[in-house]
C-alpha cells in the first residue's frame, strides 16, 4: 500500500487570501469541521487563522466527534463561495477531518 503524498496547496491559499474584498456588504459567516481526532481539528484551526479566520469553537460536541467552528467576515460571489467549497472540502481530506459547510449570518433592515 502506497502512502500518500502531502502536497502544499497554494490554490487554497491564493483563495482564502482574496475572500476580503472591498464591498462595504460583509457578512459574519462560521465554517464547519468535524473529526474524531481533535488534534486535526486543532491543526486546521492553526491553518486557518493565518488568514484571519477566528476560532469560535474547538473541541467536544454532541456525540462522540469534536467540532471546530471558525468564522471570518466575509464579501463574495456565488461562484467563490463554490471554489471555497471545493477547496475547504480538500483541506478537510487532507487532514482527515469532515467539512460540514458554512452559515452566513445576514442582518436584515426594516
Amino acid at each position: 500500500m502506497k502512502g500518500r503524498k502531502k502536497v502544499d496547496k497554494p490554490r487554497l491559499y491564493k483563495t482564502l487570501k482574496t475572500f476580503d474584498s472591498d464591498s462595504p456588504d460583509k457578512y459574519s459567516t462560521t465554517f464547519w469541521f468535524y473529526s474524531d481526532n481533535e488534534k486535526h481539528l486543532i491543526a486546521v484551526s492553526k491553518k486557518l487563522q493565518l488568514f484571519g479566520y477566528s476560532t469560535e469553537h474547538c473541541g467536544s460536541s454532541a456525540g462522540y466527534v469534536f467540532l471546530l467552528i471558525v468564522k471570518l467576515e466575509i464579501s463574495t460571489k456565488f461562484d467563490d463561495y463554490e471554489q471555497l467549497w471545493n477547496e475547504f472540502d480538500e483541506l478537510a481530506r487532507e487532514n482527515a477531518i469532515v467539512f460540514n459547510g458554512w452559515e452566513t449570518e445576514h442582518t436584515f433592515e426594516e
